[in-house]
């Protein structure tokens, strides 16, 4: 048994895959100009827990391009070292979380914040957990 496929059916199926492709091509094509042309670093915001419970550590990143990593180095006040944690995103909030374990950190933990975005642009915050804080919005320059 022999089956042939019609002509047309080749020429639109074949049509299809290039409009695809080429579709996908022109999206990547304009995410990456909007990356070339993006100069602005994310924003970072911290807001100290409301209770003393041992919530995983919190921030706030928004960038207009996306979020390529953010990492928390935190050390306690009778510590000169600081320790290094890549934070993970809260599904596809804003939210950032890193949990620091059992350590009684309350306010005193002094720590900085890099944001990166996708362009390589990246904001640094530096603060104490007893402390909200946010890093400057350059939006207007």
């Amino acid at each position: 048994m022999n089956t042939r496929t019609p002509l047309s059916a080749i020429v639109l199926t074949s049509l299809f895959t290039v409009l695809s492709i080429s579709t996908t091509a022109n999206a990547e094509h304009e995410h990456q100009a909007r990356l070339l042309d993006d100069k602005q670093a994310p924003t970072v915001l911290y807001h100290p827990p409301s209770s003393d419970d041992q919530k995983p550590f919190t921030v706030t990143v928004k960038d207009d391009e996306g979020i390529q990593s953010v990492t928390l180095f935190y050390r306690t006040p009778n510590s000169s070292q600081f320790m290094t944690t890549r934070m993970k995103r809260v599904g596809k909030s804003n939210a950032y979380i890193t949990d620091l374990g059992k350590r009684d950190l309350g306010n005193n933990l002094d720590f900085n914040i890099l944001a990166v975005d996708l362009a390589g642009n990246s904001q640094l915050l530096r603060g104490n957990s007893g402390h909200a804080i946010a890093s400057a919005d350059n939006s207007g320059h």
